[in-house]
């Protein structure tokens, strides 16, 4: 009698079993889940000889710290504005653009033991999955076929530019031009819902990977500017919520760097990343800035 119900209750299980496979493959032939899938495993393969490796590389830009220790002293050094260390150019740096990763870099080796190598790989293939999948459900917003939002997003992801990128090692630039697809998304939505919460999103997304990148500082409204007179037109009523959508996204990624942006505005002290300052204004950015 037990054994009859055991097989019984067995027979069950893998019936549940498979009607649950069922429906997960029904849902990937319906596109629902299959292009996010595809890109997993693209970039996978495609990066695989770094993400599957151990160590981590060297050379150019690419450094990162490993160690919990290195961690910790990565976010405790960038806790404040001003560091009592010098960089490497031998001047004091004025300002942390890397602290959401740094906190989280932290936490994770401190509760789960993960090291810098590995959570360096996790980012390096969120970024691509961001710029991608992003791309792909930015371009089916325009009707596009789903092939060729797959196409787009690959193409947006895996260019020349991105490959110079990688050898240099601008991972979080990467990141910050990889989220554009992404803020553009929100305002989409916004636009179409006039809620206030995707500028909300906007912000936050601006101020966290906008600033990762300095030159997407000044990429990110020009894009959405283009955008909103794309979709828009040009009267009153419409520059009025340009307007607004543009102040308070502005104001929510400034807010987020008030810390260091207020101390160059009313502290004078020549020694800060002076050497630094010049070379970012040489690429036409807009870092630093001069009071004297």
């Amino acid at each position: 009698m037990l054994l009859k119900q055991f097989v019984e209750l067995k027979m069950k299980l893998y019936k549940l079993f498979f009607n649950s496979l069922k429906m997960i493959m029904l849902n990937i032939i319906k596109y629902k889940y299959l292009f996010l899938i595809s890109y997993i495993l693209l970039y996978l393969s495609i990066f695989s000889p770094f993400i599957f490796s151990q160590g981590m590389p060297v050379g150019n830009d690419w450094s990162f710290p490993v160690f919990k220790y290195q961690l910790k002293n990565w976010l405790i050094y960038n806790l404040y504005s001003w560091e009592d260390y010098n960089n490497f150019y031998g001047q004091k740096i004025s300002f942390s653009i890397t602290l959401p990763f740094q906190v989280v870099g932290f936490f994770l080796s401190s509760i789960f033991g993960l090291d810098g190598s590995i959570y360096l790989r996790v980012l390096f293939l969120f970024t691509f999955i961001l710029g991608g999948y992003s791309t792909y459900l930015l371009f089916l917003r325009f009707s596009s076929k789903r092939l060729f939002a797959f196409i787009a997003g690959l193409v947006f992801t895996l260019n020349p530019v991105t490959f110079n990128f990688i050898l240099m090692g601008w991972n979080f630039s990467l990141m910050s031009i990889f989220s554009l697809p992404l803020i553009l998304l929100f305002y989409d939505e916004y636009l179409e819902s006039k809620k206030n919460k995707y500028l909300v999103w906007m912000g936050l997304i601006y101020g966290i990977l906008g600033f990762v990148e300095s030159q997407s500082i000044i990429h990110f409204p020009i894009f959405l500017s283009i955008y909103f007179f794309i979709k828009n037109k040009i009267k009153y009523s419409s520059v009025k919520q340009f307007i607004k959508s543009m102040l308070v996204i502005l104001i929510i990624g400034v807010f987020l760097h008030l810390s260091w942006i207020l101390l160059l505005i009313f502290i004078k002290d020549p020694l800060i990343s002076l050497s630094v300052s010049q070379y970012d204004l040489s690429r036409f950015t807009l870092r630093f800035f001069d009071f004297s």
